[in-house]
């Protein structure tokens, strides 16, 4: 695996490249020109800490070429939980991005680092702004956070969110000051600074990548990653950004959109051809997300086609 910075990106990306070999004969019958150049399954939101007397055992498809995890694998960053990534697959690999979950009790800067550590050299790919290419497809991961402007009220949407949701209670971050290092609650507009960094990842990747890209992200990527009948009004903006105008400039939009934390099954299309998938679990024995299936099938072609079992129509 090699790293490449991304030049757009001001120092602050990494672009980490590993390359996987597919075929490339040039004369086969162009009837299977298209062929399949990945399969994969996408889960997350699994929350490992709610399965206390009976550990959670995750099916993985013999089908499957990758594993999908988008974040909210469990609460803090823990040995056992670090563990159980890189058992949970038995050796098929995986790629892995935050969510918030990840972070409670901890900071992110922190947590990233031991995730680095606790998968260096393994078949587990941890992706923070970063992407890595298998089968010839770009997996590109990020945890994103919002921009709190899906209702146009970035503001009222900051003070809510701080003021309703344990992230703004339970995460923290070092900050500097003249009297050295200090530590303090995380706030609303430090995961704005941490989505706008991702904006810039994915707008840098979407236009330069050679490849096909699969975005994965912990929040969500549209308006329609919330759907009818479940918006929280202004927390929805805590929720979901709206990027579809972002991808809709770009070179080359995500051919597959995965993400997480609304705890809403999803599978759609978004107008400028990207699928938007989710696939998250929910809490066990309190809230089961209603469509989950930890077995069901993306399958993504050479030439950018995503197929999902079970969606026909998408």
């Amino acid at each position: 695996m090699s790293d490449q910075k991304i030049g757009a990106a001001k120092g602050l990306l990494k672009h980490i490249t590993t390359k996987a070999s597919i075929s490339d004969d040039k004369s086969r019958d162009s009837a299977f020109e298209d062929q399949t150049a990945l399969t994969l399954t996408a889960v997350s939101d699994l929350h490992l800490m709610f399965d206390v007397d009976d550990p959670y055992q995750l099916p993985v498809p013999d089908a499957a070429d990758l594993v999908l995890l988008a974040g909210d694998i469990a609460d803090k960053c823990k040995t056992k939980y670090l563990d159980w990534i890189l058992n949970a697959t038995a050796g098929k690999p995986v790629a892995y991005t935050l969510g918030n979950h990840e972070l409670y009790g901890s900071r992110r800067d922190k947590v990233a680092r031991e995730c680095r550590a606790a998968f260096a050299g393994s078949h587990v790919h941890f992706l923070l702004n970063e992407s890595v290419v298998i089968n010839g497809i770009r997996i590109a991961a990020t945890d994103l956070w919002t921009d709190f402007q899906l209702h146009g009220k970035g503001p009222q949407a900051m003070r809510e969110a701080e003021h309703q949701m344990n992230d703004y209670k339970k995460i923290r971050v070092q900050v500097r000051d003249g009297y050295g290092h200090r530590y303090r609650k995380l706030r609303a507009t430090d995961t704005l600074g941490w989505h706008q960094e991702a904006r810039v990842f994915i707008e840098t990747t979407l236009n330069n990548s050679k490849e096909q890209v699969v975005l994965m992200t912990h929040h969500g990527t549209s308006r329609k990653c919330i759907r009818p009948g479940y918006s929280t009004g202004l927390l929805d903006a805590a929720y979901t950004s709206d990027l579809e105008s972002l991808f809709e400039r770009t070179k080359k939009p995500p051919v597959l959109c995965v993400h997480g934390h609304t705890h809403q099954h999803m599978c759609t299309r978004l107008d400028c051809g990207s699928v938007l998938y989710s696939n998250q679990r929910g809490y066990a024995h309190y809230e089961r997300v209603p469509g989950y299936d930890p077995e069901r099938l993306i399958q993504i072609s050479e030439s950018g086609t995503v197929t999902v079992d079970g969606y026909p129509s998408i």
